[in-house]
């Protein structure tokens, strides 16, 4: 099989996608601290005594995420593992390592569900939670689909099969982006202008890696077919390195 010839390329690969998702995690701690701060806003009015929704236990207290940004957040750990799990394909890796390796990734797909369904009203617009919902539960279904084969091919046809899902997920964080931008300069405690256009480069960096991402991505669940030809291989290796040197240059411009 083509993907047993590529086990540097994966690896190459899955070490690219750990170093864009950095700039993510940054995006979601930011907008963890919005989406919350939007909500202690709109109930600041509200006596404490008398209401408590067990719902927005997420927004009481400033444990984790609030429930927008722990459910995107769930969900690139999930394509992080999916990416895993490509790469684990590569390296031959036993069933008993994709079941856990997808059985993961079916534990977060349900989590991030089960957070989009305590978003809170924000009082800003912000509509990913409606097209990610339906993405979310195709997704599983296919990896609950996997796991059921519980064999190598199984888990290979299903992954391949995931990829446009999983596509779509990214491609509608992306288009969210300026929702999420403003949630995030529109906190009530002013945000100066400054500290707006940091913001604005860190979405404008997020934008340029999911780009990337969704390339290589596209090009690694080519490789990962079965006698898929050698220069889809080659074409990872090439996706891969142009992915890390954009990641890698971005974080250089982050910690200046």
């Amino acid at each position: 099989m083509a993907c047993s010839n590529g086990v540097r390329e994966f690896q190459v690969y899955s070490t690219a996608f750990d170093l864009q998702n950095e700039t993510a995690q940054k995006v979601l701690d930011k907008v963890a601290s919005a989406e919350r701060a939007h909500w202690e806003h709109l109930h600041d009015g509200k006596n404490p005594l008398k209401e408590f929704n067990p719902d927005d236990a997420a927004y009481y207290i400033n444990v984790g995420d609030p429930p927008l940004a722990g459910s995107m957040r769930k969900t690139l750990k999930a394509l992080t593992t999916y990416n895993r799990a490509l790469t684990g394909l590569a390296n031959g890796e036993s069933a008993d390592a994709l079941t856990a390796k997808i059985s993961t990734i079916v534990t977060d797909l349900a989590g991030a569900q089960e957070d989009l369904a305590h978003v809170a009203n924000l009082g800003v617009a912000v509509t990913i939670p409606t097209p990610v919902k339906g993405y979310l539960g195709t997704a599983k279904t296919i990896f609950g689909t996997a796991l059921r084969g519980a064999a190598r091919q199984s888990f290979r046809e299903n992954l391949i099969r995931a990829y446009p899902t999983l596509k779509q997920i990214l491609l509608t964080f992306r288009d969210g982006t300026p929702e999420l931008y403003y949630l995030v300069i529109s906190v009530p405690k002013r945000v100066p202008k400054e500290q707006m256009l940091k913001d604005r480069d860190l979405f404008a960096s997020w934008v340029l890696l999911i780009d990337s991402t969704i390339k290589t991505m596209e090009i690694a669940v080519k490789a990962a077919m079965q006698n898929g030809p050698r220069a889809d291989i080659d074409a990872l290796a090439e996706s891969s390195i142009e992915l890390r040197i954009l990641a890698e240059k971005i974080r250089v411009e982050q910690n200046r």
